[in-house]
């Protein structure tokens, strides 16, 4: 709602910065629990859903770095519509 709201200008708001942050860390925090109690290796074994899980957590905050320090967009595909795709990923 926020990147609707500011009309994408995803570096400039200190709103989008401070949501993403926080959805960050809570990801990363689960993640790292979950890790933590059944050790990283049998983790990964358990479930494809666990590997998916790891994907999905290393992708969200990449895209939050890039976007951040960068500014940059990655050939045709822009900022922006990877924001999207990780939203509806």
């Amino acid at each position: 709602m926020t990147t609707i709201v500011d009309g994408f200008k995803i570096a400039e708001s200190p709103t989008f910065i401070t949501v993403e942050v926080l959805l960050n860390l809570t990801i990363t925090i689960d993640f790292a629990a979950r890790v933590r109690m059944a050790g990283f290796i049998p983790y990964l074994k358990k479930s494809i859903w666990n590997k998916l899980d790891l994907l999905i957590v290393i992708g969200c905050n990449l895209l939050f770095i890039v976007s951040l320090i960068a500014h940059v967009t990655f050939g045709e595909i822009s900022e922006e519509l990877l924001l999207v795709f990780w939203s509806i990923a």
